[in-house]
């Protein structure tokens, strides 16, 4: 009887479990995904630990794991020497360094993010700079240059590629995919606030592009400004694009292939509430530091990913806290506490655990197999070591 009430509950909620969302000019649905039938409590169960070389970073957020020959490798561009660093995971032996040409007439510029495919098609973005995709191969040869600027000039949008939209190659289309401010922006107080965002699909081939997505209508609603949380993030699984947002617990999720959306889910935090916007329509605007305490005091949604397979989904999650500690000091902006959602591969929540601030550093997070690693590359952590690259390792138990 047990599966057949599950049924039976799983269609109620289909159609219960929703609200429909009224704005200006039209209406969506926002469904509940509910609890996954999924069991197991998310906990620390292993620690990878990697040795970098004197020359990379250990805070970069911007990382791919890539497997090659089933064997797994953590990459990195390091800015100082425009090499790629390919880290495996257990085997420094095995470790690669793919150098980049910087300058010149095939020079990669100073590209936002890169994409490996293989040894002989890595792709990197330099959408906020010159608005450029360079193709090369491990050896540093530059095949190919695409500009962009044309492609879009004439619609007035912007390129953007910060934060964490996923920037990639989509072999089955030929395409890449970053996210852009469309040409819409209202005026208020001297500046400009964009109306949405898009994700876009740029075919190499063909210089065609096609949009999908925007910002939930959270954002439009009872003339909200979020402002510094107006970032489109995003990442691809096998089946489907998935949206989302830091003032939002809403989720876009969108078929991989026709860009059609699949549906619209609330995907919400036990442990935040509606996430304030930053100011009202009308309201005078807030200074930098104001800007700074709303982002550092308000619990809101940070990041989320994928496995590979999209049989798990992992989410980010900061909490509200106090702008100073009992002694009066201002909080320290890796001291924030926040939480870890586990979804399933329907954005059922199958856990949710809370973990205190100053000893992970979440901006360094990714999904691999049936397991989240969340990086230990705080400085206020005890253990941090600027010549490691050190994670947990987390499963459900």
């Amino acid at each position: 009887m047990r599966p057949l009430l599950y049924m039976v509950l799983v269609i109620f909620c289909n159609y219960a479990c929703s609200e429909k969302i009224e704005y200006g000019d039209g209406s969506y649905t926002l469904h509940e995904a509910g609890e996954s039938p999924l069991t197991g409590k998310l906990k620390v169960v292993d620690t990878l630990k990697i040795d970098i070389d004197s020359m990379t970073g250990n805070r970069d957020p911007y990382l791919q794991v890539v497997e090659t020959k089933g064997e797994p490798y953590l990459f990195l561009f390091n800015p100082n020497n425009f090499c790629l660093q390919g880290y495996h995971f257990f085997n420094p032996a095995k470790n690669y360094k793919w150098c980049m040409p910087a300058e010149g007439p095939n020079g990669i510029r100073s590209p936002e993010r890169f994409y490996v495919h293989n040894a002989d098609s890595i792709f990197f973005i330099s959408g906020e700079h010159t608005q450029k995709i360079f193709l090369a191969d491990s050896a540093g040869v530059v095949a190919r240059t695409y500009d962009l600027i044309p492609a879009f000039a004439s619609r007035g949008k912007w390129l953007t590629n910060e934060f964490f939209f996923q920037f990639r190659y989509l072999p089955e289309s030929q395409s890449v995919s970053f996210w852009l401010y469309p040409e819409d922006a209202m005026s208020y107080d001297g500046y400009d606030y964009y109306k949405g965002a898009s994700a876009c699909i740029y075919n190499l081939n063909t210089a065609e592009y096609r949009l999908f997505g925007g910002f939930p209508r959270q954002y439009f609603m009872e003339d909200n400004l979020y402002e510094i949380f107006n970032n489109l993030h995003g990442y691809a699984t096998p089946g489907y694009w998935v949206l989302h947002y830091n003032g939002s617990s809403e989720v876009q999720v969108y078929d991989r292939t026709t860009l059609a959306v699949w549906r619209r889910y609330r995907l919400p935090s036990r442990y935040i509430d509606k996430v304030p916007p930053l100011m009202k329509l009308g309201e005078p605007r807030k200074t930098p530091q104001e800007e700074v305490d709303y982002q550092a005091g308000t619990g809101y949604y940070f990041r989320m990913q994928a496995n590979q397979s999209g049989s798990r989904h992992y989410r980010v999650v900061f909490h509200q806290a106090p702008l100073k500690y009992p002694s009066g000091k201002k909080r320290h902006y890796d001291d924030i506490p926040f939480s870890i959602m586990v979804l399933d591969g329907q954005f059922r929540l199958v856990d949710e655990v809370a973990f205190v601030g100053g000893l992970f550093d979440v901006y360094q997070t990714f999904a691999f197999g049936d397991k989240f690693y969340l990086s230990l590359n705080n400085p206020l952590n005890e253990h941090y070591n600027e010549d490691i690259l050190q994670f947990a390792v987390l499963a459900l138990e």
